[in-house]
């Protein structure tokens, strides 16, 4: 799995690495996102999304279930010195293959929920 989300030219577990690239883009252009702005990146995989944000100056933190994901994040994180952290959960769901499906913000309360509850003060 980990092979195809670092194949630039396949879209088998992640998005081509131009789209990621210009998705990296638009994310900062209508979010606002520059030196010192803050990401929480759940489901980072590899790091795809997260390492490209960080070379921006953006500081991100990623989240994954899969340690061989992570152990990859925190090879290419060293490029950009960031630090990723392991984080290990008791329980971890996940239904379905949400990278294509529309985000509802009603449907998944208990996500939206705690993101709010971990969030600063003026964070969007």
């Amino acid at each position: 799995m980990l092979a195809h989300h670092l194949d630039p030219a396949t879209a088998a577990a992640s998005r081509p690495h131009a789209f990621i690239d210009a998705s990296v883009d638009w994310l900062r252009s209508v979010l606002g996102l520059g030196p010192g702005s803050r990401v929480l990146d759940l489901g980072c995989g590899p790091g795809l999304y997260a390492v490209r944000l960080a070379r921006r100056g953006v500081r991100v933190l990623g989240v994954d279930a899969w340690a061989r994901s992570l152990a990859h994040a925190r090879l290419t994180v060293d490029e950009v010195r960031a630090e990723v952290e392991s984080v290990g959960f008791d329980v971890v769901e996940v239904t379905g293959d949400v990278a294509g499906a529309p985000f509802d913000p009603g449907a998944p309360t208990f996500a939206v929920r705690a993101v709010r509850a971990g969030r600063g003060p003026g964070t969007r």
